[in-house]
């Protein structure tokens, strides 16, 4: 396995794959947990052959992780023991919120009420009808955020942040604090997501029992956007890959450009962390 790091301080592209299920399981995890993205350029595999991928990094989710939220899962049988595998297709012909307009910041499974927020995403692009179009950037915010003005730190810490299931709004709304800690790595990250309309994952920001609004969130994910190597933008082709912890970014999308007939797939699916790399951390 051959490796280029994107930045010096976090995200790595895979440059040659040809030996990646001979490797150690505990190694790839570290270094996915270490450099937090990794960007692959895969074969033609089939959902199960992108299943087994996917279990080298931790344990893929199944039937029961994707009926809570509201992903169109899809049932996969390996021959070879029975077992049946779960991953989603998703694409602008199949889920309105990857309609063709440009997505704000977000990171995804933000609010879950049990288990490990914020899982591992991984987008494998199957097809791309237009690939001058629907760029994907990542904001590595626990590399950013420390570098932004005290002032501006401060403000945000000053606050608590009522969420809501994005998935179900109106359920689960609860305050959480401002800054999050990884659960594995243990390095900090602001709580910062989506927000500012009905179904978003933050509904409001209080100082004590006062309503502050969504505002600062904007501020806070426009200065970060600004510090050097905070952002990576992929620009995708078919059999593209990004695994990436979703729990320190967020990442945005622009506009898809397509036509009506056009439909851009891509098959994704969540892995849960794994409790056992945290030792290496410590």
């Amino acid at each position: 396995m051959q490796t280029r790091n994107i930045f010096p301080e976090w995200g790595t592209e895979i440059t040659d794959m040809s030996d990646l299920f001979q490797q150690d399981l505990a190694e790839l995890r570290h270094l996915l947990y270490d450099r937090k993205m990794l960007v692959f350029h895969a074969p033609v595999w089939t959902k199960l052959e992108y299943w087994h991928f996917l279990a080298l990094w931790g344990n893929p989710w199944d039937n029961v992780e994707y009926t809570k939220s509201t992903e169109r899962w899809e049932p996969i049988v390996d021959p070879n023991d029975g077992s049946t595998k779960y991953i989603t297709s998703i694409s602008n012909k199949i889920s309105s919120r990857l309609r063709d307009y440009e997505m704000p910041w977000h990171a995804d499974i933000a609010n879950r009420m049990s288990g490990i927020n914020l899982p591992h995403r991984c987008i494998y692009m199957r097809t791309v009808p237009n690939p001058a179009a629907g760029f994907t950037y990542w904001l590595d915010m626990e590399f950013a955020y420390p570098q932004l003005h005290p002032r501006l730190r401060e403000r945000w810490e000053q606050r608590t942040i009522i969420q809501q299931n994005w998935h179900h709004p109106g359920r689960d709304i609860i305050p959480c604090e401002s800054i999050k800690t990884h659960p594995i790595t243990g390095k900090s990250s602001p709580r910062c997501n989506y927000h500012g309309i009905d179904d978003s994952w933050i509904l409001d920001t209080k100082i004590g029992e006062t309503s502050m609004g969504t505002g600062i969130i904007e501020e806070l994910m426009e200065a970060m956007a600004e510090i050097p190597n905070a952002v990576y933008e992929h620009r995708w082709t078919p059999m593209d890959i990004v695994l990436y912890d979703n729990w320190p970014f967020v990442h945005r999308r622009t506009e898809l450009n397509l036509k009506p007939d056009e439909e851009r797939l891509m098959w994704r699916a969540n892995i849960d962390h794994d409790p056992s790399v945290k030792s290496r951390f410590i």
